[in-house]
């Protein structure tokens, strides 16, 4: 075989084999692109224990799940708790820059509007107080705290509600087990 004739064979398997890798390099290119959208699209789906949106459960049916509990007050808000003592209630609003959740020991949901809390010995804004109550008018992104049990009320009455029922987290949580639901709940899971 002649030089030229080597050299021509030499190029055109360099090229066929530099085609086919184009072609490799391509598709697999395509697979990768396929499988990170894939899993893109089910860490999306995926649900932490505190966001049940995509599990396909209605907001009102979750209590939980094995490492957490859960009482849904006004979509979206909810009160999660990891352990069997602490409940906190997420924020939603930027209101209070150095918390993303509100530590609960009682609370009330008062005409499906309002969400009030009462916690003792808790941080509001970064500061640690005595005793915290707050207040959520989730339909007008209110988030509101107060220091004084006055001022509260006084809030409160001036949106006109006299007495909020702050019961213990633990014994509603009780209560959504026994019953299936709280009074708050839509009519439809109260059958």
């Amino acid at each position: 075989m002649k030089k030229t004739s080597r050299r021509k064979t030499c190029i055109g398997i360099a090229a066929i084999i530099s085609f086919v890798g184009l072609i490799v390099i391509t598709i697999g290119a395509i697979l990768a692109l396929f499988v990170l959208r894939s899993c893109v699209a089910f860490l999306d789906n995926v649900t932490s224990s505190w966001d049940i949106q995509s599990t396909g459960v209605g907001f009102f049916e979750s209590t939980g799940g094995w490492d957490y509990r859960r009482i849904a007050l006004i979509e979206p808000y909810q009160a999660v708790s990891v352990d069997k003592e602490m409940w906190g209630v997420d924020l939603k609003t930027d209101s209070f820059r150095y918390q993303t959740s509100v530590r609960a020991t009682k609370l009330d949901v008062i005409d499906t509007r309002f969400i009030v809390t009462y916690s003792s010995n808790t941080t509001l804004e970064g500061k640690w107080v005595d005793e915290l109550w707050f207040v959520i008018i989730p339909e007008e992104s209110i988030e509101v705290g107060f220091t004084e049990e006055e001022k509260f009320l006084t809030y409160l009455k001036d949106n006109g509600i006299d007495n909020p029922n702050l019961t213990d987290v633990n014994e509603l949580y009780e209560e959504l087990i026994n019953k299936g639901y709280l009074e708050w709940f839509p009519e439809k899971y109260k059958e």
